[in-house]
């Protein structure tokens, strides 16, 4: 059985997708070198996708970390959700000659096969980032499930004490990634298990505040008593905020929720509006783990296969523990 350990970050700022291609370079430089007594590295980060504030966030923890240790250069790919381009982003690092890859994977199976010979070789050290596949030597992620679950839970308690337990829900998912999907039946159960009576009578593609916008603008045309709207990132759920606010009978007590603590969503969150709730795991002090966790095993020493992140919910109740401008 494959050793899990588990941290807990303490509290401060927090699948959807995760992958990688021609995007910012911070550095030129390439393969570990000796710079005085400090030996340099260079670490390719593929980043997902960089329109997405979460994986922002996450590289600029990492970006943060290299400088504050000083012997570390990031080069960084955006393959904008482009399977084609995440696949090149690793070979121009193997071209490179970088030290290691932080992979943040969008499609779990094609990072697997394209990091296959990568692993092998075992001269890359590989990181996966908020996904978990077998060629990499450590991954680090909060389960997808239990993102979603924590949003679940939220949005049936508040149906149940605001709702009188009953109401008409959309859900924003993302069925094309696997481990999205699991981050929706997180939600489902944790909303099922809290407001056995709310229904949810409508399903979209979400992703992105566009999609979430758009979506949310058909969900509440074609089903007006809508109350409830849950969405697998902020970034939709953020879209639907926008397509909620500017229709009108709206329910004064209606409730829009999402994952990953973006500083928007916080910020909505604080206003007291529409936004109820979010799920932090922390990207930026996770981006500085996965750097020093990279260094751990270019320095030769050992790592688990798999760290788990712990999770938690920010609503109105503790929204006063964030530092959100």
């Amino acid at each position: 059985m494959k050793k899990i350990a588990s941290f807990a970050l303490v509290v401060s700022v927090s699948l959807l997708f995760a992958g990688c291609a021609s995007g910012s370079k911070t550095s030129s430089s390439t393969a570990a070198t000796e710079t005085g007594s400090a030996k340099m590295y260079t670490i390719g980060v593929c980043a997902a996708d960089l329109s997405n504030p979460y994986f922002v966030t996450l590289v600029d923890g990492i970006k943060d970390k290299a400088d504050e240790l000083g012997n570390v250069d990031i080069v960084v790919e955006d393959p904008k959700q482009d399977t084609s381009k995440q696949i090149t982003a690793i070979e121009d690092f193997v071209t490179q000659g970088v030290d290691g890859i932080i992979m943040v994977p969008f499609d779990l199976d094609a990072s697997n096969q394209a990091l296959a010979d990568v692993y092998k070789d075992g001269k890359i050290k590989i990181l996966c980032q908020s996904g978990q596949i077998d060629n990499a030597n450590t991954n680090v992620s909060a389960k997808d499930y239990d993102m979603g679950y924590a949003l679940g839970v939220a949005a049936g308690k508040y149906i149940t004490s605001e709702l009188n337990g009953e109401a008409e829900i959309g859900v924003l998912d993302y069925p094309s990634l696997a481990n999205i999907i699991e981050r929706e039946n997180g939600i489902l159960a944790g909303i099922k298990e809290n407001a056995p009576k709310a229904q949810v009578v409508a399903t979209a593609v979400g992703g992105t505040p566009d999609a979430g916008t758009t979506a949310t603008e058909a969900f509440l045309q074609a089903h007006p008593n809508m109350s409830v709207i849950v969405s697998i990132n902020d970034a939709g759920a953020l879209g639907a905020l926008s397509a909620v606010e500017g229709a009108s009978g709206i329910n004064e007590k209606f409730f829009i929720g999402g994952i990953d603590a973006s500083d928007e969503a916080l910020s909505e969150i604080k206003k007291g509006g529409y936004y109820k709730a979010t799920v932090d795991n922390q990207p930026y002090m996770n981006g500085g783990y996965d750097l020093e966790l990279m260094l751990k095993m270019l320095k030769g020493e050992d790592v688990d296969k798999n760290y788990s992140i712990d999770v938690k919910t920010v609503t109105s109740d503790n929204i006063g523990d964030y530092n959100v401008k």
